[in-house]
């Protein structure tokens, strides 16, 4: 789950008796949500943050604050609706052969557009391969690398991409997740072997 915690500064005239946050999911849309914030609302004309928990991750929401007035209003903060995402790692399924290994994620939530890939050596941290950036679709990202080799450890790491109203954000940027996700190990298997029967040893008699 996320917290989101709202700053601003307030504008005050005499016309204004409080001050309202509200928060709706981005996707959903719909009416403004006005209720479990920390000050909780209406808040004093002199109030400068607020929190609200139990948010999904990897969720656009979108806030605003209000001034309640005596007369008009209310009337929404002049930066207009503030969208934010709060980022969390999700581990993706990791399947490999001695040759080639896979990362895949399935049902990602609907604001996560990309996954950047990453794949490096266990031994020294190299990079295999990318990173490589897949679109989401149908909620689902993969990358499968071939190449590699026999009995080698490696592991992914991942970070997600969204796009606000400022432009795409990346999860390992500062301010959101500020980490790729991971590592996501695995080592490459040993080919299976036929071990040879023992020695053989025949004896014989007369009949």
């Amino acid at each position: 789950m996320a917290v989101f915690t709202l700053t601003w500064t307030p504008v005050i005239t005499g016309n204004v008796t409080a001050q309202r946050a509200n928060y709706r999911q981005k996707s959903v849309g719909g009416s403004f949500i006005t209720t479990g914030f920390s000050p909780s609302n209406d808040l004093s004309t002199a109030a400068t943050t607020t929190a609200k928990g139990s948010l999904f991750s990897n969720t656009i929401y979108e806030f605003k604050i209000q001034n309640i007035c005596t007369e008009g209003g209310p009337t929404d903060n002049s930066g207009g609706i503030s969208e934010q995402i709060a980022f969390e790692c999700l581990t993706p399924t990791v399947t490999k052969t001695t040759t080639s290994g896979q990362a895949a994620y399935t049902g990602l939530p609907a604001d996560i557009t990309k996954v950047r890939f990453t794949l490096r050596k266990t031994s020294d941290n190299t990079i295999v391969s990318g990173p490589t950036v897949v679109t989401v679709a149908g909620n689902a990202a993969l990358l499968n690398v071939t190449g590699l080799t026999v009995t080698t450890g490696y592991y992914f790491q991942t970070e997600f991409y969204t796009t606000l109203t400022s432009g795409e954000v990346i999860s390992s940027q500062s301010g959101y997740l500020n980490a790729v996700c991971g590592p996501y190990s695995f080592t490459t298997d040993t080919p299976a072997t036929c071990p040879a029967p023992d020695s053989l040893v025949v004896t014989g008699a007369l009949a």
